[in-house]
Parts: C-alpha cells; structure tokens; sequence
C-alpha cells in the first residue's frame, strides 16, 4: 500500500506522509481552501492552512463569532508528505539554490534582492543564499522568501517542487497535548464535510422544549442579576469572558437592540420569565416609579395588567435592562468582579488562551 492511499489515526505520526484526517474552524463558509483567509498573525508557525486532529480546538475558532453567531468546521482530507522544521534548519542549500532557481523563473526573485542587469545573476544569487541560510530554522526561512516575493503560494509549490515539503507540525508549541499542522499547499487539503455550527444548534433547540432552550442554564429561579451573567457567560466570546470592557460593550449593544434580548424573545420565554421572578420585578417597578414621581402607568404607557403578556413583556425587558445597567455601572466604578464561570467554561477559555498564545495565529 503506498503512503498516499492511507488513512492515518489514533497513534498519528505526521512526520510521515500520507492521508491524514484534520479538522479546521472557521467564521467563513468555502468550498476550497486557499491563502486568501490566513490569519492576521498566521506567520508567527508559517503561512498556510491551520488544521488540527482535535474537532473541539476547530469549533472553539467556529464560535468566535458576535451576537451568538457560529461559524463552520471542516472535516478535511490532507496529502502529506516531508514537514519542515520549525526549530532547525534541515532544508540543505542545494535545495535552497534549486528553489532560488524556480522562484526566479516564476516570480523573478533576485530582482527582489538586488539588480541583477547590474550586478549578474550568478552575484545575486549568491548574495541571496547567503542572505536567507542566516535563517535558523526552516519556517523562518520559507517566511522570509515569501514575505520578500509576496507570493506564499509560490514559495509554497517551489519547496513542494524540489523537496516534496508540504507542512509545519507545531506540536512543540503547545501547552497542550493537540497538535497543528501547518498545510503550505492549500491545494492539498480536500474538504469531505462542512458542519454549520448555526444549523446544528437551532436543529438542537428545535428538538428540545423550549422551557429548556439555554442548555444548562435555565436559572429562572435566581436573581435577575445571576440571570444576566449567566447569559453572558453563553453569549460572549470564549476568551473575552474576563474582559470588563467586553461585558461593558455588550451591554451597550443589547441596550440598543430594537428586538428584545433572546431570553425575552418569545412570549412562552416572557411569561416564564415574569411568573419566576414577579415579586422582584414588580419591586423595581414601584421603586423606578417612585423615584421618577410618576405612577406605573404613566411609566409603563399602557394599563397595569400582569396578566398580559404585553405588561410582562414590558416589565421583565425593564428588569434585565436594569439589571445590566447595574453592572455596566459597578464596572464603571471598578467595583464589578467577574464572577468564576463552570469548570468546564473554565477549561474552555485557558484551553484556547494557551493555545493563541503560544502558537499566535488564526485558524484561517
């Protein structure tokens, strides 16, 4: 069986060619991977398509989306064959001068270094290799030629043309056990399956009774305030959860929704909402209208009638309003503290913290 006809699993060795099966996240929608969407910091372990054999890392970088919008993650079939290191240099200088020579027909390089009417080609070229073998590893050194030419996939198939280099396993970076496989030839990286994290969640809540809508959370009999954080903890992104500024902006946005949040979007959540917390919202009724001197409905500007859905809608959207206001000022005056979330939460955003951290790059 040759390696190319392989599916590789379990005990993975990507140091090996071979047919492997990944998974990458992503907030776009494609039919094919390309360079056009590599991440902003995508240099920092070689430019390229970011995959990885854990399906939970791929759909962290699918739910990094605003207003509670989630992206897509593809299963995909990878050809690979020779890595390139990102620790030392073991890309020889006769494959770099074979490189050169490619680089030169494709994209006239040398021009890119120096004069080569002027100077000669043999004078640029040695100028050149002397100049990138002052790279120390490998991953340097494709950078460094591709970010001159401004042509990675060039660079890409020129290092495939004369070394069958096809990846960056950055593995080393990690505080974790996951991996990433840095593809450099977008080409070879075949998408067999595209899940829409959007679909999969409303076909979830659409099965599920709506009572039960917030997965896990459904705290209707706790504070509003314990309601609003626990929301938040659900809505904001993974790793802006202990970012003050965060909270504050999200609550400026909700505030000027015209709709009202989700939790208060449908009259069976309202109705819910009002009966399990009635004596705590009619309290901050009669306190507001106490303090504007002004009865509750003049306030409201329709009749008291907590029997209506319209009265339940008003004063329930007031509560959790209020109750976000509350915390917005609290932040203002630095007296907020951001209570823990789940331990499970928990491992989420130091999982994905550590990982941005130390391998400093998008999955796109």
């Amino acid at each position: 069986m040759k390696w190319s006809e392989k599916i590789m699993s379990n005990e993975q060795n990507y140091e090996t060619g071979g047919t492997y099966r990944l998974f990458h996240g992503s907030m776009n929608k494609f039919d094919e991977f390309s360079l056009d969407h590599k991440g902003l910091n995508g240099t920092a372990n070689g430019f390229g398509v970011y995959l990885t054999p854990n399906k939970e890392m791929a759909t962290m970088y699918a739910e990094q989306g605003s207003n509670g919008n989630n992206g897509f993650v593809y299963e995909v079939n990878v050809e690979l064959e020779k890595p390139i290191s990102m620790n030392e240099r073991t890309i020889t200088d006769e494959e770099l001068s074979k490189v050169i020579d490619k680089l030169q027909e494709s994209n006239d390089i040398l021009n890119d270094y120096n004069d080569v009417s002027y100077y000669g080609e043999k004078v640029v070229k040695r100028e050149v290799i002397a100049s990138l073998s002052e790279n120390e590893n490998d991953v340097d050194l494709i950078n460094d030629i591709g970010n001159t030419i401004g042509d990675h996939e060039a660079t890409a198939k020129a290092f495939y043309d004369v070394g069958k280099y096809t990846h960056i396993i950055a593995e080393e970076q990690l505080r974790q056990k996951d991996v990433v496989i840095v593809v450099l030839q977008p080409d070879k990286v075949k998408i067999e399956t595209i899940h829409d994290l959007n679909e999969e969640r409303n076909s979830l809540e659409s099965s599920e009774d709506m009572t039960d809508k917030f997965v896990g959370h459904k705290v209707s009999e706790v504070p509003i305030r314990e309601v609003v954080i626990k929301d938040f903890e659900q809505e904001l992104e993974t790793t802006n959860y202990y970012d003050k500024q965060a909270w504050q902006e999200r609550i400026e946005y909700l505030e000027n929704m015209e709709e009202p949040v989700s939790r208060l979007a449908l009259d069976s959540d309202i109705n819910e909402f009002y009966d399990s917390h009635k004596e705590e919202i009619e309290t901050k009724l009669t306190n507001l209208s106490e303090k504007l001197e002004i009865d509750k409905e003049e306030l409201l500007g329709f009749p008291v009638d907590t029997s209506s859905t319209e009265y339940k809608k008003a004063t329930s959207i007031m509560a959790y309003n209020g109750a976000m206001r509350e915390i917005y000022n609290e932040i203002e005056n630095d007296t907020f503290e951001i209570p823990p979330v789940s331990e499970e939460m928990e491992n989420k955003i130091l999982k994905l913290t550590n990982f941005e951290n130390t391998t400093k790059f998008e999955m796109e």
